[in-house]
């Protein structure tokens, strides 16, 4: 059993909204319902404008913001979201671990989005070869992948998939990633069930497969004006084959996390929260 208790007082603030949109703060602080294991920013278990690097149709719900900000290993991220004539779009750089290639880095996502009755959107996200240490004599490394999802009469599906990932040196290809992954959301009430799947694959020289999944149930309620309670449960598996050595792993969690937001004054936002792990296991072969 693991404890693990996160708490935070966070000042935002925000261009043109007193609402509480995206930061990496918020979700560290409140949990994210498992959603870290499909796209490292975003939850699962309450609204979130960063939910849309899961599934793009959030970009609808969260127009005309920008944010600026660091992330774990002290490099700036930023990104906004735009409104034009019924379409909405955006821009988001240097999303963290964006990228399953690890000489892949400065990641750059686009989002376009609109409501016709069903709220759309796409996700296009493109990382390149950096100038870090670690990727000193490659020569290439990439990585693109696509996302489209949609949010129509409380359900809200995504389906993600690499259309291209590979690192050479020289000539020579060295590495190929493959990637895809699905998950629904159903808003009933305050409640909102979920389930999510991502599966990640490196091919040429030595071959090792991950496969996630996540499935939840959250709850966002309104407990005094302004003051918002969220809480989810969830069970996460995750499994690591190596094809060439013949090893595995398998790990499981069952966390519980909870949340407390409010706005006492239009420019600040104060939040607390606590993740606890019910229970965990791992196995390696």
């Amino acid at each position: 059993m693991n404890n693990r208790i996160i708490s935070a007082l966070v000042l935002v603030g925000m261009i043109a909204s007193t609402s509480a949109f995206a930061s990496r703060a918020r979700n560290l602080v409140m949990g994210q319902g498992g959603a870290e294991f499909v796209s490292g920013r975003g939850s699962f278990y309450y609204d979130d404008a960063y939910n849309f690097f899961y599934n793009p149709a959030y970009i609808n719900d969260y127009k005309n913001w920008v944010i600026i900000e660091k992330d774990a290993q002290n490099q700036a991220s930023a990104g906004f979201v735009t409104s034009m004539m019924n379409f909405n779009m955006g821009v988001f750089f240097n999303r963290e671990n964006a990228a399953a290639n690890p000489q892949a880095d400065h990641a750059l996502d686009l989002f376009f989005g609109g409501d016709a009755g069903v709220k759309w959107g796409v996700n296009l996200m493109y990382a390149g070869k950096s100038a870090a240490a670690s990727n000193t004599g490659y020569s290439t490394a990439n990585e693109l992948d696509a996302r489209v999802g949609l949010a129509m009469n409380g359900f809200d599906p995504y389906i993600s998939y690499r259309m291209l990932g590979k690192s050479k040196i020289s000539n020579t290809e060295v590495a190929k990633y493959k990637g895809m992954g699905a998950g629904l959301r159903y808003h009933y009430g305050e409640w909102t069930p979920y389930v999510a799947y991502n599966y990640n694959k490196r091919e040429v020289g030595t071959e090792v497969k991950n496969d996630t999944y996540v499935v939840g149930l959250g709850r966002e309620t309104k407990i005094a004006e302004g003051t918002r309670l969220v809480y989810a449960l969830y069970y996460s598996h995750a499994k690591s084959e190596n094809k060439a050595t013949g090893a595995a792993s398998t790990g499981s969690a069952f966390p519980v996390q909870m949340a407390i937001e409010g706005d006492p004054l239009s420019w600040l936002t104060l939040r607390a929260g606590v993740n606890h792990t019910l229970i965990t296991s791992t196995s390696a072969a």
